[in-house]
């Protein structure tokens, strides 16, 4: 966001903990004065033009982690020769067109476009689904929990915290976004089945997911600790829903589902003895029904969320795309 550090020769061990360091004291990667322009994505464009796009990379691949909308960025680096590797969910839930243009381009120019990460982040989810649909299975069925936040929070009501206070504490964890809304709305987990289905072949776009937010949230919005502060109004609504649930032996669960023709994410009462119904804190689920795994679903369960996991989808991404290009040149 503030700007771009680039050397044709590399950056040592010394280079790269100095930037650790810099960024570990909360200042940005590049001074401020030395790039006036940071902060947007054109900008950052711009200066990737200027300082990396030309350099005489052999093999380049371009990480994006950051949550920002960056297509514009990926679709230059592919016609630039990088291949990408992304823990990014927004560029691939732009328009079903744009999302298009992006793989079009990686396939015509022989470049990879890996995003494990993006969803259940360290989780073979996605290498699983590429695997059963190279050998000829048919995935017929996606359902989970795909958002380590509320997770925690369905946990906490299940032992009987209330909802402000299950919400209060995971945030105070850090366990949330700086603004929870963005957690409890559902957005995020709707981006992540939204890739599912995609990458499924699925044609449509995110206003085609149906999203049940955790809370009915009001067109305005206010400062976050106002709205913390609004928590205990909902307390009782949900108190009664963990209770009837209860009775049936269901536990609360938020959980997406992609099908044939519906992508749906939103709470469900689900069986406590199920798989979905025995996750415990952040971890993730997916539960995939396919031709060959109907009767007997495949299950995929393990944290789904934080900054090491994540950083091993990343580079687990990045050593196939290294890996495809040598022996693609051992071939050659």
């Amino acid at each position: 966001r503030s700007g771009a550090l680039a050397s044709a020769e590399g950056f040592g061990a010394s280079d790269v903990q100095g930037f650790l360091d810099r960024k570990a004291s909360g200042n940005p990667l590049v001074a401020r004065d030395a790039f006036a322009g940071g902060g947007s994505v054109a900008a950052t464009l711009d200066e990737l033009r200027h300082k990396l796009w030309q350099m005489p990379f052999s093999r380049a691949i371009l990480v994006d982690t950051s949550a920002e909308d960056t297509a514009p960025i990926l679709l230059e680096a592919l016609r630039s020769g990088f291949h990408v590797a992304l823990a990014n969910k927004k560029p691939l839930t732009v328009p079903q067109e744009a999302f298009d243009e992006l793989f079009d381009e990686s396939r015509r120019r022989g470049l990879a476009l890996r995003y494990e990460a993006t969803v259940g982040a360290g989780l073979p989810v996605l290498d699983t689904l590429s695997k059963l649909r190279e050998a000829g299975d048919n995935v017929l069925t996606i359902l989970g929990c795909l958002s380590g936040t509320l997770g925690v929070v369905m946990n906490a009501l299940q032992n009987g915290e209330r909802l402000s206070e299950a919400v209060t504490r995971a945030h105070a964890a850090g366990y949330t976004e700086p603004d929870p809304r963005d957690d409890l709305s559902g957005v995020d987990v709707a981006r992540k089945a939204l890739i599912l289905a995609r990458t499924l072949g699925r044609r449509l776009n995110l206003e085609d997911v149906e999203i049940e937010p955790l809370l009915p949230f009001p067109k305005e919005r206010g400062s976050v600790e106002a709205f913390l502060a609004s928590l205990p109004e909902y307390d009782a609504m949900f108190g009664e829903r963990v209770a009837a649930a209860e009775k049936s032996s269901l536990v609360l669960r938020y959980v997406a589902r992609i099908g044939e023709k519906q992508v749906r994410v939103g709470v469900e009462a689900v069986p406590l003895q199920s798989s979905l119904g025995s996750l415990k804190g952040s971890d993730n689920q997916v539960v995939i029904r396919t031709q060959r795994y109907d009767q007997n679903p495949l299950v995929v369960t393990g944290p789904g969320a934080g900054a090491e996991v994540t950083a091993a989808g990343v580079f687990n991404d990045i050593l196939a795309i290294a890996q495809d290009r040598e022996q693609r040149e051992h071939r050659g």
